[in-house]
């Protein structure tokens, strides 16, 4: 629950000062839209050689794969542009290994992204839906009993997407994306391991959320 308790918090804090950020020059804007998403994360990079493994930690990164949940805010300048903020968070659990020292416990891993992208919709402005292209920044973070002695490491990511809103009643539309975080995982070398030269877990990453869910729409 403490674990819980701070996740919130920080996602709270990130959202709060992304839109605080953008809400002076979006306040003009005529069409807004918020909504709730499920969906799926799928690692897709890989580790480099590391001269040291914790067994704590997922071996690949695809064993932080799952299904994941979130939220999401747009803005559109009139027909094209648009500004969109987003927040998700996807859960596994790392299964128990052998090791020297005997079996290992599972492990719960949680990945947590933040992406703030410039939109551009394909379709005609006067189109009843939106087809688009973004592009941004984001933050990845990994939380979870599997990183209790890394201090949830935060890595700095290019973010593209794909997304497509279709209006289903008045008020309300249907809504389906991809979201492409890209970034250089490099885990710190803990404290217990002060004294030794080489490294953890690392590698270029490529992590994708597909998810699809519902936006409330006003003016």
């Amino acid at each position: 629950m403490p674990l819980l308790r701070m996740s919130v918090r920080w996602w709270a804090l990130t959202l709060s000062l992304a839109l605080f950020a953008v809400a002076s020059p979006l306040a003009a804007q005529t069409a807004w839209s918020l909504g709730p998403f499920v969906g799926a994360y799928r690692a897709m990079g890989s580790f480099e050689q590391a001269s040291i493994y914790d067994t704590d930690l997922p071996y690949t990164p695809q064993a932080l794969n799952g299904n994941a949940w979130g939220a999401e805010a747009r803005a559109w300048f009139g027909g094209r542009w648009g500004a969109q903020l987003q927040v998700s968070s996807s859960s596994s659990t790392i299964g128990p290994t052998i090791s020297p020292g005997g079996p290992t416990r599972s492990r719960t891993a949680n990945v947590q992204l933040a992406t703030a992208q410039a939109l551009y919709n394909i379709l005609l402005p006067q189109s009843p839906g939106r087809l688009w292209l973004g592009a941004g920044l984001g933050a990845v973070r990994h939380v979870g009993n599997a990183y209790a002695n890394y201090g949830s490491p935060v890595n700095l990511a290019g973010v593209v997407g794909l997304g497509v809103s279709l209006p289903i009643m008045q008020h309300v539309s249907a809504t389906a994306g991809a979201t492409g975080a890209f970034y250089f995982y490099n885990l710190a070398m803990p404290p217990m391991y002060a004294l030794n030269p080489g490294s953890m877990e690392r590698g270029r990453q490529a992590d994708v959320l597909f998810h699809v869910g519902l936006a409330w729409r006003w003016r």
